[in-house]
This record gives structure tokens, C-alpha cells and sequence, in this order.
């Protein structure tokens, strides 16, 4: 659901285009780039700065008499607060058994500094010292520091591939990969990650592995949990 405050009330849609009619609106440059990069943009963000979007799990209250809006959560998850009393020792396993095959391959993780990337290489690099690659937006992508940290964490010698943010590289990139893929795509994350696997195609790198989607660990039948408004 989309929300804007308006100066006598709210307006809100699930559709997003029918509140660009309220108003002033402006881009949202940070939404852009999660979008670009993510192929989302974390809510309550949306590309416009006026525009908001309620939290999976939560849900808003407009208060006539003060125009004020406000949010509540109605459903998290539950975690001890010793979590040293808790047993995590099937989930562990199964992560120390994975990392164990991954790093015994020629494999290249897309380290994002994430949690999910994060926690594949980590368990990875237990047993031997793995190799990641992480795309830049231009020279000064803030979220290098946070890859570059998780690399280190992780025992992973890591690889910083820096794209080029110029119109005429990105137009060559999208040409590629229209011709490339046989089906119209939605997923703007193809771009980067085509590009960096493009610029690894000279290294001996000949796997990669997206450690993404974390959330589907929750719905495995051997842990015994169920995916509920789960969001990353």
C-alpha cells in the first residue's frame, strides 16, 4: 500500500502511479540506485520522496483530529534473548556442510556485504580461504567499505570490479543482454551482475555463486519454520 500526507488529509493507493497526480513530486536518488542495483528499493522508500510505502508486517493509522500518521508493527519474529540457549546445531551443519563443498571448488561468491552473501562466504571460508567479487557504482560506491569488511570477516580475498557510470557503457551493457537473453527481462540487477561476470570472463574464475535470498532458509520442512511477512 502507497501513502502520501496531504496539507487536509492522506491519499493512499496500491496503486503507485495514481498518487504522482497529489502533487510535487521528486526523485528519490537513493531509491534509483537501490533499484538499479537491488532491482528494489527498501520500503518505506519508493523513487519519489513524497511518496511512502507501508513495512511488510506493519500497518498505519491516519488520526483525523491531528493529521498525523502513525505506524505499528502486527507481526515479528520471536528470538530468545540468550540466544546461547538456543540450539542452532542442524541449521549450523547444514551451513558447515555447504561452505565445506563451495570451497572446495573454483568458486566466486557476488559479495554484496549483505547478510545473506555474508554468511555463504563466512561458512565457506572456515575451511578454506575463498574468493569474492564485489560490483562498485563509480569510484566512490558507499557500500565498498561494508564488502571489503564482510571479505575480510569472511576469510575471502575479495575483488573490487569498478562500473563505469557513463550513459554509453550502460546502453552497450543493456544491448548485450537484450540480445543475449532470449525473453524480455524485468530484473534490472541483471545489468551489474552481467557486467561483472563479463569482466571476470578473463580470470579462472568459471563459477559464481549469488548468495541472495536468504529468506528461503526459513522455509526449509527440516527446520521445521514457516515464511511469514518475511522481508529483507
Amino acid at each position: 500500500m502507497y501513502y502520501r500526507l496531504l496539507p487536509d488529509g492522506i491519499a493512499f493507493s496500491s496503486d503507485f502511479t495514481l498518487l504522482l497526480n497529489f502533487g510535487r513530486n521528486t526523485l528519490d536518488y537513493h531509491s534509483i540506485y537501490a533499484l538499479l542495483k537491488y532491482a528494489s528499493t527498501p520500503p518505506p522508500s519508493t523513487l519519489i520522496k513524497e511518496i511512502q510505502c507501508l513495512v511488510p508486517s506493519q500497518y498505519g493509522r491516519f488520526h483525523l483530529s491531528t493529521g498525523k500518521l502513525s505506524l505499528n508493527q502486527y507481526y515479528k519474529y520471536s528470538f530468545p534473548a540468550n540466544t546461547q540457549d538456543s540450539d542452532y546445531t542442524l541449521l549450523t551443519n547444514t551451513f558447515s556442510s555447504i561452505g565445506k563443498i563451495i570451497s572446495s571448488e573454483n568458486f566466486t561468491f557476488l559479495l554484496s556485504g549483505g547478510i545473506d552473501s555474508t554468511l555463504l562466504a563466512y561458512f565457506a571460508g572456515k575451511h578454506n580461504r575463498v574468493r569474492g567479487a564485489f560490483l562498485s557504482f563509480g569510484e566512490k560506491d558507499p557500500e565498498t567499505q561494508y564488502a571489503m569488511e564482510s571479505a575480510k570477516r569472511a576469510n575471502c580475498e575479495l575483488t573490487v570490479v569498478t562500473m563505469p557510470t557513463s550513459g554509453k557503457i550502460i546502453k552497450g551493457i543493456i544491448e548485450e543482454i537484450a540480445k543475449a537473453y532470449p525473453y524480455p527481462f524485468n530484473d534490472y540487477s541483471i545489468i551489474p551482475n552481467y557486467y561483472l561476470i563479463k569482466e571476470a570472463e578473463t580470470s579462472n574464475r568459471t563459477i559464481f555463486i549469488d548468495g541472495t535470498g536468504g529468506d528461503a532458509c526459513f522455509d526449509s520442512p527440516i527446520l521445521g519454520m514457516h515464511p511469514i511477512w518475511m522481508h529483507s
